[in-house]
């Protein structure tokens, strides 16, 4: 009996010595993922950046759109407020664009005087 006992323990300690080296190996791996992350990792890593570096560019952007819009507000009230706006200015219809435009096409001519008297 002391042969199967001596047996038994020989393959208990062989069992806990081959667990202790996987449990070392694995922690062998760990600390190597740990300081040096797999390539997926770090293009995930790489994509994050290149997204937030554009998240604050578009930040930046957005401030200066504003700025340039607020400008053009004023510029606007100002031509409003200043007269130089078309407000009220005699808008000429189709017609009357037709008319004139023939007018500047038959001077010269003779022919404008003949259909286009002055009134």
């Amino acid at each position: 009996m002391t042969e199967k006992n001596e047996e038994k323990e020989a393959e208990g300690a062989v069992k806990e010595e081959l667990e202790k080296q996987t449990e070392k190996e694995a922690e062998k791996e760990e600390k190597e993922e740990l300081e040096n992350p797999p390539e997926e990792t770090q293009k995930a890593e790489d994509l994050i950046s290149k997204a937030n570096t554009a998240a604050a560019r578009q930040e930046e952007a957005n401030v200066e759109l504003k700025g340039q819009l607020d400008r053009q507000e004023r510029m606007n009230v100002e031509a409003k407020l200043g007269g130089k706006s078309a407000a009220g200015s005699k808008t000429q219809t189709k017609e009357e664009k037709e008319i004139e435009s023939t007018k500047k096409f038959l001077e010269g001519t003779g022919f404008a005087e003949d259909l286009f008297p002055e009134k």
